[in-house]
């Protein structure tokens, strides 16, 4: 990466993990969400459902998005998006409406796709044009890391304590323990958007520069 851009780099470098990990949280937030809020198995897969037609849905209209907005703002945008979905995970849980949790992920899922959408041919960009595949490769190395760790995490603070604890039924005293770490879950997570997006806003004219 040449001088003067190997910040921008790393900051875009860490939307990769931040969408794999994301992403990643599906499988143990399904199998949260079916014990917390007595789903049928049908009804907890549509978790996965609301992610993935997000994708559909959001992917022409994220291209028009960064064609508008530029590289820079419309990753920050899609970081706020992001953000803007883990904050309505609390609403939901506190309402006990399992739709709500279902727009979370539509909304989270909106943002990662205009953030795909931008950061691919971003770090691309990002360096001279012998080197991008190599680039691609690291980043792309980051992503994958993010799909390891977030189910081990993921489960790690959704699938421990409350109904999940050893022999417990589901009270309300259980129920609430295990909403408060989906809650935390996703505050967490939202929190990381919004440090990236930080990071991305002190780099965004070297990366506004380097996609000239």
């Amino acid at each position: 990466v040449p001088r003067g851009t190997g910040a921008a780099f790393a900051y875009v470098t860490t939307l990769f993990f931040a969408w794999g990990f994301a992403t990643s949280l599906n499988d143990p937030l399904m199998a949260a969400t079916r014990r917390v809020f007595d789903l049928s198995y049908t009804e907890a897969t549509l978790a996965a459902s609301a992610w993935f037609i997000a994708y559909a849905i959001v992917s022409v209209p994220a291209a028009a998005v960064l064609s508008r907005l530029g590289y820079s703002r419309a990753i920050i945008a899609a970081l706020a998006t992001m953000v803007g979905g883990c904050l309505i995970v609390p609403v939901a849980t506190i309402l006990d409406w399992y739709p709500g949790v279902l727009l979370a992920l539509f909304v989270i899922a909106s943002g990662v796709t205009l953030l795909q959408v931008a950061a691919n041919p971003l770090v691309a960009a990002l360096g001279t044009p012998k080197g991008s595949h190599a680039r691609l490769n690291f980043s792309q190395f980051f992503n994958s890391l993010g799909t390891t760790l977030g189910p081990y995490l993921g489960s790690t603070v959704l699938l421990t304590g409350g109904v999940f604890a050893a022999g417990a039924v589901i009270t309300e005293t259980t129920r609430a323990e295990s909403l408060r770490s989906i809650d935390f879950a996703f505050v967490a997570m939202g929190g990381f958007f919004a440090l990236i997006a930080f990071f991305i806003f002190t780099a965004r004219k070297k990366i506004n520069a380097a996609a000239a």
